[in-house]
């Protein structure tokens, strides 16, 4: 048999039924041959993503790193070593709180019968039931500045009885009802750039009879009239609470000229700075004044659960800038007088 040569076209139209028979036997083939290449295109931009983020996040690594900045630290375990769970444990943050409060209690006992600072005090006071402002002396930091109150060695030995009754075994007495002003006598400290005050003699009254010798308290407050910055003397000259016992003789400092009875005793009220002219120091006296004054409030008084006042004074101290032996000096006066 001969054969013929197939005609043009012939080819293309036999194979037609043929490729239509396979993609309807196999309909997934196409479709599978798309998915693939959606697939690599997506896995192609995922790395694209994945390197521009990577990217971003080396960026703000170097910034951060370069401004200083550190976040939070994760901390999963105390620092004690036997607490879970992150963050820092009650018994932990206890012992740190009660280590920063014994650091600044040990701070003020450096400073020889300095005040405690407000933080100090509000943070112990609640929990002792106590007025920790009662110090019989008053002193800065760095040195000795105002005094109001007996010398050192006063009021230290001897306590005040409960409710202001007199010891046991004391002979009947009477027991205080007021206090005056006895003498004041004015003390001098040469070659201090700034000082001056008085020694003042208190006596119990009343006077006729056998007055029960308790030891006397005072407190001292601001009040009008006022004109000196409260920069101008560290602690203030209006701040505190003193004990005072009767018919004690200071042993030293400058009252100790003084001879109490027994129902007498010494009030100091002065200022003393031997390198300091407070008027001249810019920063304690911004307004550059060249005298100005303090005038406090202060109580006598019996402690106790009936507290009996005994008189109120006026404590008045004037400072006023002057020239000694070529120096720059503050000349402090200090006046006390009875409140009406």
């Amino acid at each position: 048999m001969a054969h013929r040569a197939p005609e043009a076209g012939s080819t293309t139209r036999s194979a037609m039924p043929v490729l239509w028979r396979i993609s309807s036997t196999f309909p997934l083939v196409g479709r599978h041959v798309r998915h693939d290449s959606e697939v690599s295109r997506s896995r192609r931009f995922g790395r694209e993503a994945l390197s521009e983020r990577s990217q971003l996040q080396m960026n703000a690594q170097r910034i951060v790193a370069g401004s200083g900045f550190r976040g939070p630290v994760l901390q999963r375990k105390c620092a004690c070593g036997q607490h879970n769970g992150g963050g820092e444990c009650a018994e932990c943050s206890k012992k740190k709180r009660g280590h920063a409060a014994a650091q600044s209690v040990g701070g003020v006992l450096q400073r020889r019968n300095a005040g405690f600072d407000t933080a100090t005090r509000s943070f112990f006071e609640p929990r002792f039931g106590f007025d920790f402002s009662q110090l019989p002396v008053h002193k800065s930091a760095y040195r000795e500045e105002v005094h109001n109150g007996p010398d050192p060695d006063e009021g230290k030995k001897q306590t005040p009885q409960p409710g202001g009754k007199p010891a046991k075994n004391t002979p009947a007495c009477t027991a205080p009802s007021g206090v005056r002003l006895v003498s004041s006598s004015e003390v001098e400290f040469p070659g201090y750039l700034t000082g001056g005050g008085i020694c003042a003699l208190m006596r119990l009254l009343p006077e006729s009879g056998d007055v029960c010798h308790i030891n006397v308290m005072e407190e001292v407050s601001a009040t009008n009239g006022t004109t000196c910055p409260d920069s101008l003397l560290q602690p203030s000259l209006c701040y505190g609470k003193s004990e005072f016992p009767p018919g004690k003789r200071p042993t030293k400092g400058p009252c100790k000229a003084l001879d109490p009875k027994p129902a007498e005793f010494t009030d100091r009220h002065t200022v003393e700075l031997s390198g300091t002219s407070v008027l001249h120091d810019s920063k304690r006296n911004p307004k550059g004044l060249t005298a100005c004054k303090i005038v406090c409030d202060q109580e006598y008084y019996i402690p106790g659960k009936d507290r009996v006042t005994l008189g109120h004074f006026l404590i008045q101290t004037d400072l006023r800038k002057a020239t000694v032996d070529k120096k720059r000096v503050t000349l402090v006066t200090v006046t006390k007088k009875a409140k009406s």
